[in-house]
């Protein structure tokens, strides 16, 4: 799993935190700053438009951790 703190802007504690404002997961919000090369605008169009690829990589994430993750309103339910 990824070092969460290396990215303060995605997990740090303050409510208005990158994930907090878009309702959604800290390990989401990682694998998108990820995706985007750690920029913002990247990573906010990415948020907002998704792909097939990080679609299945947050499922992914679901199923390892076995914890519901959200993307915004998607909601990530680990397989049974």
């Amino acid at each position: 799993m990824t070092n969460k703190s290396r990215y303060p802007h995605v997990n740090d504690t303050s409510t208005n935190s990158w994930h907090d404002v878009r309702c959604t997961s800290v390990e989401v919000a990682t694998m998108i700053w990820e995706a985007a090369g750690f920029d913002e605008t990247m990573a906010d169009q990415l948020w907002e438009f998704g792909s097939a690829e990080l679609n299945q990589a947050a499922q992914d994430l679901a199923n390892e951790s076995g914890e519901v993750l959200f993307w915004g309103s998607h909601q990530y339910t680990p397989a049974e």
